[in-house]
């Protein structure tokens, strides 16, 4: 599986390359929806070995270079991800590419009302079951950012 996908990742890295020596002909929007594929066809090639190695080893540690700036560096268990964490980290990462790819503005706003809508969604479970005084130091913070 791992070796077809890889396969299918070389052929696009190979076709946008020979597009590269024209680019007064290249389609800007076909070539990043082969720049997104060619991504995709990464990201399920990383899930892939994750889950190979997951099947192979159960003792296994993994990498996560979400973890690194926090201080942890490995995790293991069955979960690609904590469920403590949210799922604002992951659409974060949608709607930083979209703004570094210089995506067209009604993308980069269709990213950044998810990405919003997801941490809202996260500040919402964090604040269930709160105590009152957690509670006010929310509040003040989001007063802080919104001013």
């Amino acid at each position: 599986m791992i070796e077809e996908l890889k396969r299918m990742k070389n052929c696009l890295i190979t076709q946008a390359q020979s597009q590269m020596n024209n680019l007064s002909m290249v389609n800007t929007r076909e070539m990043g929806e082969v720049i997104d594929m060619i991504k995709d066809l990464e990201e399920s090639i990383y899930y892939c070995t994750i889950v190979e190695a997951m099947a192979g080893d159960s003792n296994y540690n993994y990498y996560r270079d979400i973890d690194q700036n926090q201080g942890r560096m490995y995790y293991s268990g069955n979960d690609l991800r904590d469920t403590k964490e949210g799922r604002s980290p992951m659409i974060r990462r949608t709607y930083m590419e979209s703004k570094e790819m210089h995506k067209d503005k009604n993308s980069q706003m269709q990213e950044l009302e998810k990405y919003t809508r997801e941490l809202s969604a996260d500040v919402i479970d964090m604040i269930r079951g709160s105590s009152m005084e957690e509670k006010q130091i929310l509040q003040r913070k989001l007063n802080e950012i919104a001013s």
